[in-house]
């Protein structure tokens, strides 16, 4: 059974409810992906090429589509990439949906969406939730989330929706004032019915839609052919990160879904070498790295255990400086920024780190408060899958596996070696598998280091910007080549980017230095050399090469100024606001 994907479009043009719409619809779906039986995949932020991509990304599994965000009868009000207004007119995007294997149902939380339900019917659609007047934003997202929860809790598509009819009307009564609508304008306060506003429509193709239900079984599960126990062993090594990193990344990596597409034709188990490969190769570099060096050695043993701690230290560090520099940003801008106390000692904590800290820092930690430093401030993190990592993490299974990591890194330098067993290392490989698995979307992103960037101009043409461009995935970025792409856009120089893997049209990024370099970018010379930040010392940083850790790079004011003083600035920025 192919695992199905709640697909999640928002518009936000300052709805107070949006946000916790969206975060209470992947609240209430959360268990069931837990599970296995479902995905779900969010554009916070959305216009009409991000709703296309939901699609395309997840070509056939797309089971539900949801709306929420500003509307009229025949348009929904999206939001462009630059952050710009777009209008998305019915009838195309009505062609759209109704081509999409798998949809079965469409539910538009807007004001007045019922001129959109002939035309998707019409197109193929199967259902449609739509409204028939303007809608109250909190009534809208109540209306929401008691959907999704019965519907996440193993309901059907109609008694999900008379569940949720049934809570609005016990919450409001007859009548409720609408304050903020979801329609394009604004509307003054009159008394409206909750029970009329929305209705559950049905089309000629629709067969048994009505009775459709989310999967109660583990729907990820890829036939792998794993090796058996050697004689009088009880455990056998990396048996269990490679498949499961392989079923976690399948609704993110285009790879990966071709790789179970073509078993699927011969009906032949993936080989077990081949998940560990695809999910190297699809993790961004300094946590491919770690996957592939784990599985070149199937020997428990204190070396073993030390590849485990350095991919979860790696996993940990990127995702946290993916987080700061989001932060920072964000901090910079905003003099009112909000701190809770727990976030500002992790995150002080980090801008004054010392290098012989850096190997026992809790990366993890510093993750969470950031994270949720930019829930509290309603910033939407990039990318956006990130918004859910604090709930994954906080899951017992996760909790207890990063638990677990977090303190076999702290005494992994005075481990003896004798305990090093093979009860340990399948324990550690479990653990990583748990702690991992959360963060299998950032396979759907590319990494890559940019540098020489050249505009590109000619008579009667339009300007492009030349990028030499290293995408971070291979077996090593010392061998790596520069390739030259053009852009439309012109992205920072010398930098390391985390970009959107979007098929056309221009890609989203964070720039992720001065926390990942590229020496060699930051040299002039081809290739790349990446490495991650370590902490201070005297008075410059300290800089570790991922590929060799013992290996450093030392940066101050002389030495790569611009990084130091990047460095100096994030320092500033967040010890003044603290």
């Amino acid at each position: 059974m192919t695992q199905p994907v709640v697909l999640m479009a928002f518009a936000d043009d300052g709805l107070p409810a949006l946000n916790a719409e969206r975060k209470g619809i992947t609240d209430a779906l959360y268990p069931a992906k837990a599970r296995g039986s479902i995905d779900f995949a969010i554009e916070p932020s959305s216009g009409i090429a991000d709703i296309f991509q939901l699609f395309i990304r997840n070509d056939g599994r797309g089971a539900v589509f949801h709306y929420g965000g500003h509307a009229s009868k025949s348009t929904l009000e999206l939001k462009a990439v630059d952050g710009a207004g777009e209008v998305a007119h019915a009838e195309g995007l009505a062609d759209f949906l109704g081509r999409q294997r798998g949809l079965q149902l469409v539910f538009l939380n807007a004001c007045s969406t019922v001129g959109h339900v002939e035309l998707l019917l019409a197109a193929g659609v199967k259902a449609v939730i739509a409204t028939a007047a303007p809608v109250n934003d909190e009534i809208a997202r109540d209306f929401a989330l008691s959907f999704y929860r019965s519907l996440g809790g193993g309901r059907c598509i109609q008694d999900a929706f008379l569940d949720a009819a049934a809570e609005v009307k016990s919450r409001s009564g007859d009548a409720a004032p609408i304050m903020e609508t979801r329609g394009i304008g604004r509307l003054g306060a009159e008394p409206i019915d909750p029970i009329m506003l929305w209705a559950l429509h049905v089309g000629p193709s629709a067969g048994d839609v009505l009775n459709w239900k989310i999967p109660t079984e583990d729907t990820r599960t890829v036939k792998i052919a794993l090796p058996e126990p050697e004689r009088g062993r009880a455990n056998v090594l990396n048996t269990v990160l490679g498949p499961r990193l392989f079923e976690a990344a399948a609704p993110y990596c285009w790879e990966v879904q071709d790789c179970i597409r073509n078993a699927g034709r011969t009906g032949e188990p993936i080989d077990i070498d081949a998940t560990w490969e695809e999910v190297a190769k699809a993790f961004p570099f300094p946590v491919g790295l770690g996957i592939r060096r784990l599985n070149a050695d199937s020997n428990a043993g204190r070396e073993w255990l030390t590849d485990a701690v350095g991919l979860y230290k790696a996993t940990s560090k990127f995702f946290a400086f993916v987080v700061m520099i989001q932060l920072w940003e964000n901090v910079r801008t905003n003099n009112k920024w909000k701190w809770a106390t727990d976030q500002r000692e992790i995150v002080l904590n980090f801008s004054k780190l010392v290098a012989d800290d850096d190997p026992t820092f809790d990366y993890v930690g510093l993750i969470l408060a950031g994270l949720e430093s930019l829930r509290v401030n309603d910033v939407t993190p990039f990318p956006p899958q990130c918004a859910d990592l604090s709930q994954a993490l906080s899951m017992p299974a996760v909790a207890e596996a990063r638990a677990g990591l977090q303190a076999l890194q702290g005494r992994l330098a005075d481990f003896p070696a004798d305990m090093a067993d093979d009860a340990l290392c399948a324990q550690t490989e479990a653990q990583l598998a748990h702690f991992l698995a959360p963060f299998a979307f950032i396979t759907g992103y590319d990494l890559a280091a940019f540098k020489d960037i050249k505009i590109l101009q000619s008579r009667m043409k339009v300007i492009q910007f030349r990028h030499l461009k290293v995408r971070l995935a291979q077996i090593s970025t010392v061998s790596s080549k520069d390739n030259a792409v053009n852009y439309d856009f012109y992205a920072d120089n010398d930098s390391v980017l985390l970009m959107d893997r979007m098929k056309g049209g221009s890609p989203r990024w964070i720039n992720l230095t001065p926390f990942i370099i590229d020496q060699n970018a930051l040299n002039g010379q081809s290739g790349s050399k990446l490495h991650f930040f370590a902490g201070r010392q005297a008075e410059g940083s300290v800089f570790r090469f991922i590929e060799n850790e013992k290996r450093t790079m030392d940066i101050d004011a002389q030495s790569y100024p611009e990084i130091h003083d990047q460095i100096l600035d994030f320092r500033s920025t967040i010890e003044r606001q603290l």
